[in-house]
């Protein structure tokens, strides 16, 4: 038996520590409503230290098990686009 792993890590769940702890990393836009799908929201990827948490974590998670196999599921829809936080143009 090999062990495969199917995971959707540009989500996040309102309902865990790492939403509780950091929920500024969703990604939202002032004045709009967000886009729960599945009872999650989408992680805020442009920023720096989300990118690092998540690059860290896969780091660890592929290193630390021996996954014969590993899916990325995108499930969450993409209502939001662009980037609260951007520079503006100049």
């Amino acid at each position: 038996m090999r062990l495969l792993l199917f995971f959707a890590p540009e989500m996040i769940n309102q309902d865990s520590d790492l939403y509780r702890k950091h929920p500024d990393w969703v990604l939202q836009f002032p004045n709009r409503s967000r886009t729960e799908f599945r009872n999650q929201l989408l992680f805020s990827l442009a920023r720096e230290d989300v990118y690092q948490y998540l690059l860290t974590s896969f780091t660890n998670l592929l290193k630390e098990n021996n996954l014969a196999f590993i899916k990325w599921v995108h499930n969450h829809p993409l209502a939001e686009t662009g980037w609260a936080d951007a520079p503006s143009a100049t």
